[in-house]
């Protein structure tokens, strides 16, 4: 026995909240990813902001007292550093004095950074303010700093201004909070799927196998199945409805059964009207007299017996034309008028005898005796 429900049902409902964990998880990457990668470049910006107030001050120092080994020495050991991508010392003229990388040496950083516009730099440099820019791809973080420099011995106050240069890496540090969010979102996408499932256990027990077993009752009682119920038990809505459905196919069982019976009844009077008329038909056929059946309203001849049609020459279809007068002599009081004057007192109740003097249909003429009593073989309704 198949109890399978539909599929909006069945597995719909899962789907939906499935679905739902997905979304959940989704808007969760969508809201908190740019978040979690603001927060990153924030946080790099700030450490760069205290790398280069340090590293400013340090080459300051060293420079002006004339230790360029040390200012080198200083530039490598940020080589070390996994956040640092380049970290570069540039005299007044822009040539990379030390750096991160010994190719870069004696080149000018425009060469070397060619994705900065080190233009907009010149006016900070000049005032030896640490400044910080951010690459086409937000990817790198350039710091930048101008440094006083050792002059000639005659300078009283030394004049050149080199700069440091310093970048750092973001696309790592985005990538890493984007994977912070990413875990964060399974962790959570975790739990809301076991709690769509835990609902979907719930819905199971109490709407989907329930309603299955509604769902096959009506099968059931369409398929022709009288008998079939749902018998589901409770207060909810869902037992509410099934009772109402056995209740209803209880009325359906009892109409059905009282159609039966009606339609068993209505057969066996057919079959006795039949036989009752065809018992009729054959009295009328053989009875001796002449029998005229007539329209109690209208006075017609609706029906007349063989030895009617016999005696006065016509037959059955033709006396359906003809009117009460046609068979009398037309001479009063064997008129028309007479004849309905007759029928008319039979109508009311009165049993009357009376002779008649009929015509033939070939314009004999002859006496018969007329009984015409209402609702009897001679006047009745057709």
């Amino acid at each position: 026995m198949n109890m399978g429900v539909p599929a909006s049902l069945k597995f719909t409902v899962p789907l939906i909240l499935l679905a739902f964990a997905a979304t959940l998880s989704a808007v969760n990457l969508l809201y908190h990813v740019p978040q979690a990668e603001r927060a990153a470049e924030e946080d790099s910006r700030k450490r760069l902001a205290q790398e280069m107030s340090r590293l400013q001050s340090t080459m300051e120092y060293l420079l002006l007292k004339g230790d360029l080994e040390a200012a080198q020495h200083e530039i490598a050991v940020l080589a070390h550093n996994h956040d640092v991508i380049l970290a570069a010392l540039t005299d007044h003229e822009n040539a990379v004095i030390t750096a991160t990388r010994h190719a870069w040496v004696g080149r000018q950083i425009a060469d070397v950074l060619p994705e900065f516009d080190l233009k907009q730099f010149v006016g900070v440099v000049r005032e030896r303010r640490p400044g910080m820019t951010i690459d086409s791809n937000g990817t790198e973080l350039l710091g930048h700093a101008g440094i006083l420099m050792a002059g000639e011995r005659e300078e009283l106050r030394p004049s050149r201004i080199g700069s440091v240069f310093l970048i750092y890496d973001l696309k790592r540090y985005k990538a890493e909070a984007r994977a912070q969010v990413l875990q964060q979102s399974l962790y959570w996408a975790g739990w809301v799927t076991a709690l769509a499932l835990g609902m979907w256990l719930v819905f199971h027990f109490l709407l989907t196998r329930r309603t299955a077993r509604l769902v096959h009752a009506a099968e059931q009682l369409a398929a022709g199945n009288l008998a079939a119920r749902s018998g589901l038990k409770g207060t909810d809505e869902l037992g509410r409805l099934s009772r109402a459905f056995d209740a209803m196919a209880l009325e359906v069982a009892e109409t059905q059964t009282r159609l039966r019976q009606d339609i068993a009844e209505r057969a066996r009077s057919a079959e006795a009207l039949r036989v009752s008329e065809a018992s009729y038909r054959a009295i009328f056929d053989a009875a001796e007299d002449n029998i005229f059946v007539h329209d109690i309203e209208t006075g017609a001849i609706v029906d007349a017996n063989p030895k009617a049609c016999a005696a006065f020459g016509y037959s059955r279809d033709e006396f359906r034309r003809l009117d009460l007068g046609t068979l009398g002599s037309g001479v009063r009081p064997f008129t028309q008028e007479d004849a309905m004057e007759l029928f008319a007192r039979a109508v009311a109740g009165e049993e009357l005898r009376v002779e008649w003097h009929s015509k033939h249909k070939d314009g004999g003429l002859r006496w018969h005796g007329n009984h015409r009593r209402t609702r009897s073989s001679t006047f009745a309704r057709a």
